[in-house]
């Protein structure tokens, strides 16, 4: 205990005060008791206030004396009048004489805290805790159960409590008083006494949503207006403060977060958003500004003024559809690219014809002005013909012979560029990039063999790599996985390279090809059972596929034996260690994960065996015990699973999946207060999050949860992220709203969706936005482009349930232009058009994107995508069946490793009344993703029919 040591007294001066405090132990209690004695004879009460006045205004003099023992005398004698020398002893304090303040500041704690003093001895204690603000002594306040002291600790040591608020997003060490705090709480089953401390300790505006979240009590009222409207900000009530005198960044994120879109016609809070400089690109963000805002007319004006268009009538459907104003916008952007000092202008102008939907003037730009961007823009639009042109290659593929060569040298000699720099700049890459990207698309088109002959040029390239990360395998290759057809040229092509592949390079490779097995990838197939049959010659092809069936969780590939067979590989794989080979790099596995791969297989006891039994216990504690009590939970064995947690020690960001899973085990149990206090808990703790990383803790949270499609769950994480952000221009800013907004979609919260992209979007406009510059950049427009698009979809969906149809057939109009094949506005909208009784404008919406997935089905009958999607539009609608079977066998035929295909094919077979066909159709969908709950589902819903 480090008492008044920050004093630096002197040996005497320490013995004085060790006295002075013995001496409080033994005289306090008679302090109040003398304070409160009045006896008959004694003189008036006005006359012995006086007197009292008197004595302790000699006393205090006193402190200052020369003398130890009259300064003694007198500190044991204000400390026994006790309350009725405060405000004198306060005031001395600041007394010009350095013994009398220095002696009155350490007398006035000792008052504070004997009046909250349960006895004595707890006195002495909490005064040596109080000499001091630190972290380690307000968690001793805590732990002791002293909450009301630690309240009177933060009141009086404020530096220490504004300075933890200020220096909260850089200081990682305000986590671990708030969670140490929160602990020590939950222990003692005294939540709501911790609340105020920790509520004191973090920005107001994250205790503010954090008490509403969990019903505690509102801090103490703010300090300011500026406060008072973060605060009601994230409460969800900033209406009231908008026009009070606040910054002007303030106001402007409570109008763009706080969803006040009339707002965004007031031209103060048009400044604070798109800058003051008087440009085209201004104007043109203006001109979305005031769309948002809802006065469409004057919109439609500005643009033809911004654009100068004169437009006298229009003959067609949108104002989308005018030429004029396309031809006026290529020109524009032409002279923004060509005179801009800096990227605002046009980045301005780009994006904002972008969210209008002015999709064909930033292709025409493109195609003239930025190859790359062109090539991808029209790919995000499925315009084949459009991006073959782009890079050379005829549409009819009549020139792929002589075009590969061409690309492969190309991208051989960037990759030899690239191999001697220290940059790891992916632009470098750009051309092995469009390769990898072209052999995913031509598959998907029909053309596997030409998809496989780019793939062996790229994995040829591969091999002359230097680096230690693979940028050909990781950047131009591995980059389309997620399109299954891809993957599966990946497998066998890794297969039949397998002697030639980098092993130092292989755990990077493995783990991207096998996503869900992660970092075991590699482990596991070096001890698959192909690898590990004691022949001669391993055969890695049929470890591969070994391998991919068990990250399907495919027990029937591996036939009667396959409980043996699995169970003896995991148990192989979790006692490997590293060989300490730098070649070989560390092949060592998780055995956490591996015990979570058999439960997912279906053996639980064996996953139990794992956790237990191999490996380093010490290593990964908590994660294999809270996955022991997710398997306890999933069997509905709640004891042993609370059992299970009570074992475990969850670091800070382990809370999380902590609290949910001991949430529901107490729920199964019916210990419903328990629950509710662990949920508490829990957010109190989450208050302790740091934003020094790339992410707040709080989206990678909400990522994991929504990876299981635990929406729910995942919601106030999402939220937190985008409503508590450090900067509404920082990069991630539009990853966590994007976030936010599908989470919101998958609980059919349509409107709340839309706003929450509609806010992001907003921003970006800002002239010094580091996102937009960044998508500009590297030619990813076209990932805001299909943001863009479904925020208006969302919103069209929200108008249509309120009727609100001519609103919602604007907002289809843009989500059409920016995405004509985007059958996702039929199926969804369509049903609900038909439900409110406006057939009318559900056929013309069904016929207008008909009409363009068959103009794309014409000029590529092999694109397996878009047979697919049309299929699945029909099948939703329930319209056209025998043609929608018909493309859906044609996908099928051309991917046939695709689920999501085969999904369609069972839909439609099941919509057409052939249920036996649907469910068999479902089963080879359900045994290439067994993972996939959707599929698992409609196989039951299936099944259920027959």
């Amino acid at each position: 205990m480090r008492i008044l040591s920050f004093l630096h007294l002197s040996c005497v001066q320490t013995v004085f005060w060790t006295g002075i405090l013995n001496l409080w132990v033994c005289s306090a209690l008679r302090a109040s008791e003398e304070a409160r004695t009045t006896s008959e004879g004694q003189p008036s009460q006005q006359h012995q206030v006086a007197n009292d006045d008197l004595r302790i205004r000699s006393l205090i003099s006193q402190l200052g004396s020369e003398s130890f023992a009259h300064r003694r005398h007198a500190f044991s004698q204000l400390l026994q009048i006790g309350a009725l020398a405060q405000s004198q002893v306060a005031a001395a304090c600041y007394s010009s004489d350095k013994q009398i303040a220095e002696s009155a500041t350490r007398l006035r704690l000792l008052l504070k805290v004997s009046s909250q003093a349960k006895d004595t001895s707890m006195a002495r204690e909490v005064a040596e805790l109080f000499l001091e603000g630190s972290d380690e002594n307000l968690i001793e306040l805590a732990q002791r159960g002293y909450w009301q002291l630690a309240e009177s600790f933060l009141e009086e040591h404020r530096a220490y409590a504004i300075k933890a608020q200020e220096n909260f997003f850089q200081d990682a060490s305000s986590r671990s008083v708030i969670q140490a705090i929160v602990d020590h709480a939950l222990a003692q089953d005294n939540l709501d006494a911790a609340w105020p401390i920790v509520a004191r300790l973090v920005p107001d505006e994250l205790a503010a949503w954090t008490a509403l979240r969990v019903q505690l009590p509102l801090p103490e009222q703010a300090k300011d207006v500026h406060q008072q409207a973060q605060r009601l900000f994230v409460t969800g009530q900033s209406q009231p403060l908008l026009g009070e005198p606040i910054s002007a960044q303030l106001n402007a994120r409570l109008v763009t977060r706080g969803f006040h879109w009339q707002e965004l016609s007031a031209e103060a809070i048009q400044a604070s958003l798109i800058g003051q400089a008087d440009s085209i690109g201004r104007r043109a963000a203006q001109a979305v500004l005031v769309e948002f805002s809802g006065n469409h007319q004057a919109a439609q004006q500005l643009w033809r003024k911004t654009l100068k268009v004169n437009v006298a009538h229009q003959d067609h459907e949108s104002e989308t559809e005018l030429p004029e104003l396309d031809e006026a916008a290529v020109q524009a952007l032409a002279a923004a690219n060509s005179s801009a000092i800096d990227s605002t202008n046009l980045n301005q102008l780009l994006f904002a014809l972008l969210l209008s939907g002015r999709i064909q003037a930033i292709e025409s730009f493109f195609k003239q002005h930025a190859p790359n961007a062109a090539w991808e823009h029209a790919l995000v639009r499925s315009d084949f013909t459009s991006a073959f042109h782009q890079i050379g290659l005829e549409s009819d593929l009549k020139n792929f012979d002589s075009w590969l060569p061409q690309q492969l040298a190309q991208a051989e000699a960037a990759l030899t560029e690239f191999n001697s720099s220290p940059s790891n700049d992916p632009r470098r890459l750009q051309s092995a990039i469009t390769l990898g990207h072209m052999g995913a698309i031509l598959v998907g088109l029909g053309y596997r063999e030409q998809s496989q002959q780019v793939l062996d040029g790229l994995v040829h390239l591969g091999q002359r790599s230097s680096k230690r990360q693979n940028p050909v395998w990781d950047r131009c290759i591995l980059r389309w996985i997620g399109r299954d057809e891809w993957r599966a040229l990946c497998l066998e092509a890794i297969g039949q390279h397998f002697e030639r592949l980098p092993v130092r390079q292989c755990p990077s490779i493995f783990s991207k090809l096998f996503s869900d097995l992660g970092a075991n990838a590699w482990a596991l197939m070096l001890e698959a059972p192909a690898m590990q049959s004691g022949q001669q010659s391993p055969d890695p092809i049929l470890a591969i596929r070994q391998l991919d069936h068990l990250q399907r969780c495919d027990r029937e590939y591996f036939g009667q034996d396959a409980r043996r067979m699995i169970a003896d590989w995991l148990w192989r794989t979790a006692k490997r260690t590293s060989t300490g080979d730098e070649e070989s790099s560390s092949v060592s596995a998780d055995v956490t994960s591996l015990a979570w791969l058999a439960h997912e297989c279906g053996f639980s006891e064996e996953a139990t065996q794992l956790l237990s039994s191999a490996g380093d216990p010490a290593k990964d504690a908590y994660d294999r015990l809270r996955v022991a009590a997710e398997i306890c939970l999933e069997k509905r064995q709640a004891t042993s699973a609370l059992e299970y947690l009570e074992m475990a020690k969850p670091s800070f960001f382990d809370h999380a999946w902590d609290a949910i899973v001991r949430r529901n085990a107490c729920l199964l149990v019916g210990q419903f207060d328990r629950a509710q206090l662990l949920e508490r808990a829990n957010w109190m703790r989450m208050t302790s999050v740091s934003w020094s990383g790339d992410r707040a803790a709080s989206y990678r949270i909400a990522d994991d949860l929504a990876n299981k499609s635990m929406w729910e769950d995942a919601l106030p994480y999402a939220e937190r992220s985008f409503l508590i952000g450090q900067s509404q221009n920082s990069f991630f800013g539009y990853w966590e709203a994007r976030q936010y907004a599908r989470i919101l979609q998958e609980l059919k919260h349509y409107r709340h969706s839309a706003d929450v992209m509609r806010a992001v979007f907003v921003e970006l406009f800002q002239p010094n936005s580091q996102t937009l510059q960044y998508f500009v950049q590297n030619d990813e427009l076209g990932l805001i482009q299909y943001s863009a698009a479904r925020e208006r979809l969302s919103r069209a969906i929200a108008l249509i349930e309120e009727g609100q149809y001519s609103e919602a057939l604007r907002e289809l109009d843009v989500a059409y232009h920016m995405q004509p094949q985007d059958i996702e506005a039929v199926v969804s909208c369509f049903p609900r058009l038909v439900k409110a009784g406006r057939q009318e404008l559900a056929d013309a919406l069904f016929d207008r994107y008909r009409t363009s997935m068959r103009t794309q089905l014409s000029d590529w009958p092999n694109d397996a995508m878009a047979a697919n999607n049309l299929a699945w539009m029909y099948s939703q609608c329930e319209r056209n069946l025998d043609e929608a079977l018909e493309l859906a066998r044609t996908a099928v035929r051309i991917a046939p490793s695709s689920p999501v295909y085969l999904d369609t094919l069972a839909e439609v077979q099941f919509n057409m009344g052939d249920t036996a066909s649907a469910i068999q159709t479902m089963r080879d969908c359900v045994r290439l993703n067994p993972r996939e709950p959707h599929y698992r589902q409609n196989l039951q819903r299936f099944s259920g029919a027959n």
